[in-house]
């Protein structure tokens, strides 16, 4: 069988992929190897609890609310309204480093006059850099991804410490590097954060996919579930067709992967090029269910970046996990308009850093004790350092490293990526395109926007050859 387009993967990048050309009539399949959409972004149920799983926040509610800018034109190209999400935003939000407490909010104002208050001398020149150096969101200069964001702030901002607490909420949002983003990243990421804020969508993200869903059923895009690519087989420098599990072939004129560069990498039957680096970064996230809101015990901060121990560093820890540094978030205390999921108003998430390799070393009797025990630590030493209530537990999920590769394909658990990027989507293979997190778009709101940019791509250039 034979399309416009395949795309490899269902997360958020490959169906706006696919919605984008599936809006210009192109005949688009969808290949998904899991029962559900979004990829990392998704949900399921156990124990009749629904768990989400990738959500904390979407990013850039200012520009959503504002209907101008970018974010606004990407829900646009989708054929979203973005009131379809019911989009809830935060309240206030955290960063805990130390002993230090810095809130900030949807009002950029929040965080500026928090900076006042600790770091006098330096928020001066932190607006100076946000407005001579911070970079738009449409810059995809290949220079500016190789710069060092540390290196960067380090130069405008003598503090050392202020650097830390910028970067600690933005490596959690997507950084693929350990301790270190490059600029460009952090350019989005800061913006999308501290000057656009923050929201939810009232249903969490089954309300995101339900949009998106119902899309795909309007553009009439063929979606396959539970399919499973084995090979891309090459030609030259070109993809000729797709093989699945079941031994079926599928050809088109373009492919695009959202699956990750090192993964695309590996279903080559011949790869002619050097095999792209693996991230080194994946997380633990352990989802907590409550006998008692959040609030009711007086936390309502929305979200919480926290690094207990100032001096530990963003990266791979030596032990199964890291709790000194993470985020944590409380999906309950978004402003809803009505009183939103009440299974969420008793929800916390806890993500904290994790040793790949050392969950890999563990025996399957191991690793279902280990799990355990490793949830119970991190929502002890976490949740219990930061507050000083010790809330009763009704029930505990947890994800490693094995979870994330299990159910989206990523080595090494790997989130973010690889930390070489492809900015452009390009890949030595002409109609071979890679969507997503390997395209040095993170995020929710990133992953779409990386999905729109590589179909754009593809159309433009139909376009030129008509």
């Amino acid at each position: 069988m034979r399309y416009d387009a395949i795309v490899i993967g269902a997360g958020m990048s490959g169906l706006a992929a696919a919605i984008r050309l599936g809006s210009f009539g192109k005949r688009v399949c969808v290949l998904e190897k899991q029962a559900n959409l979004g990829g990392l972004n998704t949900f399921y149920e156990r124990n009749g609890r629904v768990i989400e799983t990738g959500l904390h926040a979407l990013t850039n509610y200012g520009s959503l609310v504002s209907g101008k800018g970018a974010v606004a034109r990407l829900l646009r190209h989708l054929g979203i309204n973005w009131k379809q999400l019911r989009l809830a935003p935060q309240k206030l939000s955290e960063i805990r480093f130390g002993d230090l407490r810095l809130q900030f909010g949807n009002d950029p104002e929040v965080f500026f006059d928090q900076l006042k208050t600790f770091f006098p001398s330096e928020s001066l020149q932190l607006r100076e850099l946000i407005d001579e150096r911070l970079l738009p969101y449409e810059h995809t200069s290949m220079h500016e991804g190789q710069l060092s964001a540390r290196q960067v702030l380090q130069e405008w901002l003598a503090n050392r410490s202020l650097t830390e607490i910028i970067l600690l909420p933005v490596f959690f949002f997507g950084s693929p590097r350990e301790h270190d983003l490059d600029f460009k990243t952090f350019s989005v990421l800061f913006r999308s954060i501290f000057l656009e804020g923050l929201a939810r969508p009232t249903g969490g993200i089954r309300e995101l996919i339900r949009c998106l869903h119902r899309r795909l059923e309007e553009l009439g895009i063929e979606v396959r579930l539970n399919c499973c690519v084995t090979r891309l087989v090459t030609r030259h420098d070109r993809i000729t067709r797709v093989e699945l599990t079941d031994g079926e072939t599928l050809e088109a004129d373009l492919f695009i992967s959202c699956a990750g560069w090192p993964e695309t990498w590996n279903l080559l039957d011949q790869p002619s090029i050097p095999r792209p680096p693996v991230g080194r970064l994946s997380f633990v996230e352990v989802v907590a269910f409550l006998a008692k809101c959040p609030r009711d015990l007086g936390i309502t901060q929305s979200l919480i970046f926290f690094a207990i121990t100032p001096e530990a560093e963003h990266r791979c820890p030596k032990d199964l996990v890291d709790c000194r540094r993470g985020v944590m978030c409380l999906p309950g205390n978004f402003s809803y308009e009505t009183d939103g999921d009440p299974q969420l108003s008793k929800l916390v998430r806890i993500t904290v850093l994790a040793n790949p390799e050392r969950w890999d070393e563990l025996t399957p009797p191991e690793y279902e004790q280990r799990k355990t025990q490793v949830s119970q630590q991190i929502f002890r030493e976490v949740f219990g350092r930061l507050f000083t209530v010790e809330p009763a537990v009704e029930f505990l999920e947890v994800a490693t490293p094995r979870t994330i590769r299990s159910y989206t394909g990523r080595l090494r658990g790997a989130i973010y990526g690889s930390p070489e990027k492809l900015y452009d989507g390009r890949t030595p293979y002409g109609n071979l395109l890679i969507c997503g997190t390997d395209q040095g778009l993170v995020g929710i709101v990133g992953a779409l926007t990386s999905g729109v940019l590589v179909a754009n791509q593809y159309l433009l250039r139909s376009m030129v050859d008509v």
